[in-house]
């Protein structure tokens, strides 16, 4: 009987992970096609085809639903910047060059990955007053991972220079320097032609100008 019951509780759960996944798509959709202002909870339901009240058992609010779907890609670039410190660490990265190269390919494939949800990131980041909207749990779970994600990057310039990667500078202003460096860059799209060429070589320019600076 309890091995039935534990069956049925993970199909129950598979079930709402598919159907929390087919919100956040949906909303994705009408939050680009239509704006944030524009966007509204029925708009999404309809769009997921399913009721309002299944979409407000998920997500309590629109600022919430919003906000979620930035959540993969923070993990996404989390992850790699740890499996890049993690080389550093055992010494599989040699130079200066190969270190940003590592950065700043891995930050594009992840843009180009979901491109939508990574300018959440960005946005996040210029309305914080939007995050004040959104419930305490929700709001704590969303700033945990915004903290996570620079912690991880402070840390992998840290090891940087400890493995003499890159010469001695204050950690959190070069953090700071290389992400807004690289979310300005990409904002770019919104009102340059060809942005997307032109995306590519600034982030190349960047990225060499760096390291000429950063070089030992």
């Amino acid at each position: 009987m309890n091995r039935y019951k534990s069956i049925s509780a993970a199909r129950m759960e598979r079930e709402k992970g598919y159907r929390r996944d087919s919100i956040l798509e949906a909303a994705k959709k009408i939050f680009f096609k239509e704006g944030y202002a524009k966007a509204t909870m029925d708009s999404i339901a309809k769009c997921a085809e399913i009721t309002k009240p299944t979409v407000y058992q998920y997500f309590k609010s629109k600022d919430e639903l919003f906000f979620s779907l930035m959540l993969p890609i923070l993990d996404a670039v989390t992850k790699r910047l740890n499996e890049i410190k993690a080389e550093v660490d055992l010494q599989k990265v040699s130079s200066t060059e190969e270190l940003f190269n590592k950065i700043y390919h891995h930050l594009y494939a992840i843009y180009l990955t979901d491109p939508d949800s990574f300018e959440i990131i960005i946005i996040f980041q210029q309305q914080l007053r939007l995050v004040k909207a959104l419930s305490e749990e929700r709001r704590l779970v969303i700033i945990s991972k915004v903290k996570l994600f620079y912690t991880e990057f402070r840390e992998l310039i840290k090891i940087s220079i400890e493995k003499q990667l890159i010469k001695q500078v204050n950690v959190y202003q070069l953090t700071d320097l290389l992400w807004i460096n690289f979310s300005g860059i990409i904002q770019m799209k919104a009102y340059k032609p060809n942005a997307d060429k032109h995306i590519k070589e600034m982030l190349k320019f960047s990225k060499q100008a760096i390291i000429h600076y950063l070089k030992i």
